[in-house]
């Protein structure tokens, strides 16, 4: 589980560590459903990047698309 101050990495991205700042719980608005018929909601972590490349040193990853990481 991942929770708030975890060294993370993103699955997409794996040469980039940082560390969530935050856990947000984000509703769906497409009609998704889960198996037993009711609205599903999406938890997003905000990261702050050690080394952006982007540009911005916080970005949003869903929950399920971050690994901890072993430092």
């Amino acid at each position: 589980m991942i929770r708030v101050g975890d060294k993370v990495v993103p699955f997409f991205n794996m040469n980039s560590t940082g560390t969530v700042l935050s856990i947000e719980t984000v509703d769906t608005n497409k009609g998704m459903l889960t198996t037993e018929g009711t609205t599903s909601t999406i938890r997003i972590a905000v990261v702050k990047l050690d080394n952006p490349t982007m540009g911005s040193d916080t970005q949003r990853f869903k929950v399920e698309d971050l690994l901890k990481a072993d430092v």
